[in-house]
């Protein structure tokens, strides 16, 4: 009965493990041999068209059937073109990049707007999945970017912002303006400091007084010379 015991157990568990095992890699090829089902429409921005055997996606204007920019993805499945669910995921990830904050990581476009988020979008690039998510906004101008403080522009900065005068806390703000700049206070009590975001300010000097690279009358130089730059 000991005998049994011993090695009738270990050998029913293995025997568990093994049909899991197999199960997790039935249920893992199933999920590669299943992709996601195409888009039933372009992508905003493309245009469509049909060839012979397929119905593609143009990024310019079509003439006669043709697309006389770029062919960029298909709604049809095979041939040379990515289909056109993975272009939109492809193209969203280059542009989050680019564009979004690192909390806000999630590209889209709607109703010729952009913005960023920080849930899921839905496959046809369309909108977020959860609409109650937190987002911004990517605007259409470097200048409308740089002076609105709840841009997607100023958050990705504000996120990004290098600090190395200091390796203890800090309190990046932003600070409103026609454009905004970015600074941080560190430090306590009466050793509280500030600090200056270097490209910001200079964005921001370029704007207010345009000669102040080549000729900056001795206020605004002594102002400068007093400046800590965060970095």
């Amino acid at each position: 009965m000991d005998w049994v015991l011993y090695v009738g157990l270990p050998l029913a568990l293995l025997v568990l493990f093994i049909m899991h095992r197999l199960a997790y890699l039935r249920d893992q090829k199933e999920t590669f041999t299943n992709p996601l089902p195409n888009l039933s429409a372009c992508p905003s921005g493309l245009n469509r068209y049909v060839t012979s055997d397929s119905i593609n996606c143009c990024e310019g204007e079509v003439t006669g059937g043709r697309c006389e920019g770029q062919p960029r993805c298909t709604l049809s499945g095979g041939g040379p073109l990515p289909r056109c669910v993975d272009y939109i995921k492809d193209w969203q990830g280059s542009e989050g990049k680019k564009m979004c904050p690192p909390s806000l990581k999630n590209y889209y476009e709607i109703d010729g707007a952009a913005f960023c988020t920080a849930g899921a979008v839905r496959t046809d690039g369309r909108g977020p999945v959860e609409p109650s998510a937190g987002f911004c906004r990517v605007l259409k101008t470097v200048e409308e970017r740089m002076a609105d403080p709840e841009s997607c522009f100023n958050k990705k900065r504000l996120e990004e912002m290098k600090i190395t005068v200091t390796k203890g806390p800090v309190q990046k703000m932003i600070v409103p303006g026609k454009p905004s700049y970015l600074m941080a206070a560190y430090g306590e009590g009466l050793n509280r400091k500030i600090c200056y975001d270097r490209p910001s300010m200079e964005q921001y000097l370029d704007v207010m007084k345009p000669t102040w690279r080549s000729s900056p009358d001795d206020s605004l130089a002594k102002q400068l010379a007093n400046i800590t730059y965060c970095a």
